[in-house]
């Protein structure tokens, strides 16, 4: 049992170590566009909603800064692991699990900090915020195509 144990740790291992490596961390460093400030920027918001916005989004701010550093924190000892030679299928497919883990939690927080942001917009707004956010990740086609 535990040899198949580890065997599925290693195959789970051996897929993911490449996404988990080759992903860029979810979070938004500073002074990068992410998409959200950008489509935020071409909403013509009002001052009371920007100021709404910009309070919640630096609310938010340290429980997403925490789940990133926690990411960081396992990707780096994953990486350790790799560069020791470890050769412990189990440890390192944890390790992979756990990055998966951490980074489906940092994206359900990143979007619940989006959901969080439309409260503050107009049906309108909302509608054109939800559509530069899709063309920014390409999921919506131009219109002269």
């Amino acid at each position: 049992m535990r040899s198949r144990t580890c065997l599925l740790f290693s195959a789970l291992a051996l897929v993911a170590a490449g996404t988990a490596f080759a992903a860029a961390p979810v979070a938004v460093e500073r002074g990068r566009d992410d998409g959200l400030h950008h489509c935020l920027r071409i909403l013509n918001l009002s001052d009371t909603q920007k100021t709404q916005i910009h309070d919640y989004l630096e609310s938010q701010k340290p429980e997403v800064q925490v789940l990133n550093d926690t990411l960081e924190s396992d990707r780096e000892a994953l990486r350790e692991a790799l560069d020791s030679g470890s050769t412990d299928a189990c440890a390192l497919g944890a390790d992979v699990l756990t990055i998966q883990a951490d980074r489906e939690a940092l994206a359900a927080k990143l979007e619940a900090v989006r959901v969080g942001v439309e409260t503050f917009m107009t049906p309108d707004q909302k509608t054109r915020f939800e559509g530069c956010l899709d063309a920014r990740r390409g999921g919506a086609i131009s219109p002269g195509l």
